[in-house]
């Protein structure tokens, strides 16, 4: 009866994530009205509980998974690896896109550069990076940098060009900002988010709630 197993992230694992028949059955997890989430790297501060559901003939963990993706930041690519720890429980251990075992997000213990902005029709074709948070990210230097419009997993390569003619030295997002806007449905006169996650080498675009 195997203990493990392992699972890539692709396709639609933000809101369901297929996992092995075999595994659910010998541990009769199907069976168990919730099944709870830990992280390897803190499998005493936090749970998440999911459930397991049969969808045309496979089992997939569902309910409150999407709440697990968010939380711990997982991205498409990422390997997670599940162990069974108990009759009700499952420890996660996620390892990034550089194959290290990732710590979670409450204890990687950096601020992470950010700035908001409201998108106006000025901001159409390109947009730019405030000059403190270039330098906090380390990206003047940067040809072009990664955006991400979390929950989609997708990331969006974007030229950069230096704009000298402000008071100070600006970013300028240009080729690429068009389809990233238009593809992830950015509306004017809403507020959004620009904020480094140096541990992707990704800048998370995020809407803001008023």
């Amino acid at each position: 009866m195997a203990k493990s197993f392992m699972i890539f992230c692709y396709h639609d694992f933000e809101t369901k994530l297929k996992i092995p028949a075999a595994f659910v059955k010998d541990h009769g997890l199907h069976l168990l009205p919730r099944l709870f989430l830990q992280l390897k790297t803190q499998p005493a501060r936090r749970s998440w509980a999911v459930k397991i559901k049969k969808i045309n003939g496979d089992f997939y963990i569902a309910d409150g998974w999407s709440q697990f993706v968010k939380d711990n930041d997982i991205l498409e690519m990422k390997l997670l690896i599940f162990y069974i720890v108990a009759a009700s429980s499952l420890r996660v251990a996620i390892f990034g896109h550089d194959s290290c075992l990732e710590l979670p997000p409450s204890s990687r213990g950096v601020d992470r550069p950010r700035f908001d902005f409201v998108l106006t029709q000025a901001r159409k074709y390109r947009t730019y990076l405030f000059h403190e948070f270039a330098e906090k990210a380390d990206l003047m230097d940067k040809r072009s940098v990664v955006l991400q419009f979390p929950p989609k997993r997708r990331h969006w390569p974007v030229l950069v060009q230096k704009n000298r003619l402000r008071r100070r030295c600006t970013l300028e997002l240009t080729q690429g900002w068009v389809g990233f806007r238009v593809a992830n449905g950015l509306v004017y006169g809403r507020r959004y988010s620009f904020e480094f996650d140096s541990a992707e080498n990704v800048i998370l675009v995020k809407e803001l709630k008023n």
